[in-house]
């Protein structure tokens, strides 16, 4: 009897496996520190700069300056239902555009009133394009969101 060996191969994950796998991590640790950012007024803004680069970092800065300056605090936490690659670039750097679904039911931004500042007839799902990248030493990192304008499609 031969032994039969099995490929390395077979079982490693590719290269855009794994870059896709740490764009979907990076984009869920995102979603959970802008979520922590936008609850507690007390923590610093910069705080966004482990998770975000780019655009991304300076636009959720400004917006985080912004609702503390009205008094505005978010209730509620962002779930990413779902995240599927529509794109992989393995150059450096290596990015990962992927398709989420955010579930942003539970989200709501009381204002210093202590009323919503949200419209009761707003979605409960989210679609975005989402660009993570990455950041060499400070790990895979979010550049880019933007809403597509449109509802989670049910597959």
């Amino acid at each position: 009897m031969t032994p039969t060996s099995t490929s390395a191969s077979a079982s490693s994950p590719s290269a855009q496996d794994v870059a896709v796998d740490a764009a979907t991590a990076a984009t869920r640790r995102y979603y959970a520190t802008t979520d922590e950012l936008f609850q507690n007024a007390q923590l610093p803004i910069d705080g966004v700069a482990t998770v975000a680069d780019g655009e991304e970092l300076e636009s959720v800065r400004s917006q985080l300056q912004a609702q503390r300056v009205r008094g505005e605090v978010q209730s509620g936490a962002v779930v990413v239902d779902r995240a599927t690659a529509t794109s992989a670039d393995l150059g450096a750097p290596r990015s990962v555009t992927l398709d989420v679904c955010l579930d942003v039911s539970a989200v709501d931004v009381i204002g210093a009133d202590g009323r919503s500042v949200l419209t009761a007839d707003r979605p409960a799902q989210a679609q975005v394009s989402v660009t993570a990248v990455d950041a060499g030493e400070r790990g895979w990192l979010v550049e880019r969101t933007q809403a597509t304008g449109s509802s989670c499609s049910t597959s």
